[in-house]
Parts: structure tokens; C-alpha cells; sequence
């Protein structure tokens, strides 16, 4: 897929400013943004009035709008970022832990 000149200079502008595309929301139901390299760079902040799945479905679509201003595709099922993949990997690892009787894991 080749990029419009705006694309390209709208992903030149992300790379400057020192968060390269594309961007993915960190877990299915987060709401921070992260960037190519991994490193949460944008945070929906919650409102009174706002719930963890609005909010979540906020940073996805901020995270595509942000890729399709620079002309990135969407990630794949399983790109190394993809939340659901990210999900999917804790989960098994959490299960294989149990099933063999350890604690598995530390971080979220």
C-alpha cells in the first residue's frame, strides 16, 4: 500500500514528534495508546459520566484514526501489538501456569 503525500507527511510528523505509527490500544479494554515501539504515548482520561467500554472504544478509534491519517494499515489478529492478541497470550500463559500448578506472570 503506498501513502498519499499527506499520509506520509502526517506519519513524518508522528516519527518526529517521537512516536512512529501505527498505534494500538495497549489492552482490548484500555484506554491508553501505545506506539509502534510499544510505549503508551495518548490516555483517554475517564469522566464522570463515562464508562471503561466507552472509553476503550475511544482509544480504538482514536488509534485508527491515527493510522489511517498516516496510511497505515490495521494491524493483524496477531500483530505483535494487537490488544486482543496481547489478551489472548496473557490468558493461555495464565492457564498453562494453573495447569501446571505455578504462579505465572507479574505484570497487569
Amino acid at each position: 500500500m503506498s501513502r498519499t503525500d499527506h499520509q506520509a507527511a502526517t506519519a513524518a510528523v508522528f516519527a518526529a514528534l517521537g512516536a512512529p505509527t501505527p498505534c494500538w490500544p495497549l489492552t482490548t479494554g484500555g484506554r491508553q495508546i501505545c506506539d509502534a515501539q510499544g510505549r503508551v504515548r495518548v490516555i483517554v482520561v475517564p469522566v464522570a459520566d463515562s464508562d471503561a467500554s466507552t472509553d476503550a472504544a475511544l482509544a480504538r478509534s482514536i488509534a485508527r484514526l491515527i493510522n489511517e491519517a498516516a496510511g497505515e494499515r490495521q494491524p493483524d489478529a496477531c500483530s505483535p501489538l494487537d490488544p486482543d492478541h496481547l489478551d489472548a497470550v496473557r490468558e493461555e500463559t495464565a492457564r498453562c501456569g494453573r495447569q501446571m500448578g505455578r504462579r505465572v506472570g507479574g505484570g497487569r
